[in-house]
């Protein structure tokens, strides 16, 4: 049986090896801010906000709006298509939605309020597995291999909270120290 004091060494070191993930996760990650400054809107074109960016596991689209007069619905590739979202799709309404990209493929959003989505109120985001490794970057000229089809089924986000922790991870955290305790 180990000490009291190995124990709360090990619970020391585990707990710094928390704090380093999580702010390696945090580093590596990526916060876009949908439509820059102007936010979501009706007057952006989000097919041109969204030309030349690059989005991977982990990082988060906030979602920055007068909730008076939109809102923000993750739907199907369908849904997005048609500007014709589910009843049941859970709406977004904060005005200030931050949603983790929580796995490789198509995202697709758009806005709920009545002919807002015809009039171009819409985003979709293509979702890396991971961003490559700095040494892993194809030199100047070269040609990127361009990432395999998504599937067309409507991918998960994940709403979370302004401290950026979500539950899991807290549950993760308690559970791991509790096999030293």
């Amino acid at each position: 049986m180990a000490s009291s004091s190995s124990k709360k060494h090990v619970i020391i070191l585990f707990s710094m090896a928390i704090a380093t993930i999580a702010m390696l996760n945090g580093a590596l990650a990526k916060e876009y801010t949908v439509g820059d400054d102007k936010g979501w809107r009706l007057d952006v074109n989000y097919t041109d906000w969204v030309h030349g960016k690059e989005f991977f596991v982990g990082d988060t689209l906030v979602f920055k709006y007068n909730t008076q007069f939109h809102n923000v619905i993750n739907v199907t590739e369908a849904e997005y298509q048609a500007c014709n979202p589910s009843q049941n799709e859970p709406r977004l309404t904060t005005g200030n939605d931050v949603i983790k990209l929580v796995n490789p493929g198509n995202y697709w959003f758009l806005c709920g309020f009545p002919s807002h989505c015809t009039q171009g109120q819409k985003l979709t985001v293509l979702v890396q597995a991971q961003a490559p490794a700095p040494e892993a970057m194809p030199p100047p000229g070269a040609t990127a291999t361009p990432p395999p089809e998504a599937s067309m089924a409507k991918l998960p986000a994940t709403l979370i909270g302004s401290s950026g922790i979500t539950f899991s991870a807290v549950v993760f955290g308690i559970a791991a120290i509790g096999l030293f305790l």
